[in-house]
């Protein structure tokens, strides 16, 4: 089934059974708590999760800084680095990825991810907020496993 295949995998799909699992319902941007600013969804106690909401220490991610160009000029050079990314690389991501969501107006970009072997998805959102007073902002990111505990590590190296 070629058709189920990320276009830039490292290898063509063998006719092996794919394990994607499902997408989560509750991804994308949104207040997380009463009355709080739209953010990403943090991570539960699974290791196979980084976020920028995570409330633990053992998957927060701090997010990436930007000073120059605001918000728009952020996204577009977040864009350009996840469509350069080269799948295989460091070992991880070898099925491939592909870019679900892109608002450049609200700074949201959800990208998924595969493994090579077995088809497991990994879901990756990315969020450009720009500060208060427009000068800078930041980039908050979740990269997450959709199932199972342990992911060999895969979302850190990513």
């Amino acid at each position: 089934h070629p058709v189920l295949a990320f276009k830039n995998r490292v290898e063509k799909l063998r006719n092996e059974p794919k394990f994607p699992g499902k997408k989560p319902e509750d991804l994308g941007v949104s207040p997380r708590k009463e009355g709080g600013v739209p953010d990403l969804k943090g991570c539960g106690s699974t290791p196979n999760c980084f976020s920028s909401s995570s409330a633990s220490p053992d998957s927060y991610l701090e997010p990436w800084r930007f000073s120059k160009g605001g918000s728009a000029q952020a996204f577009a050079d977040l864009q350009a680095v996840v469509d350069a990314y080269k799948p295989g690389q460091r070992g991880v991501d070898g099925g491939g990825f592909q870019v679900q969501e892109a608002k450049p107006e609200s700074g949201y970009l959800y990208v998924q991810f595969e493994s090579l072997n077995k088809g497991y998805k990994d879901d990756v959102e990315f969020l450009v907020r720009p500060d208060p007073s427009g000068e800078g902002g930041e980039v908050r990111v979740r990269s997450a496993s959709r199932q199972g505990k342990k992911d060999f590590g895969v979302n850190a190296k990513r």
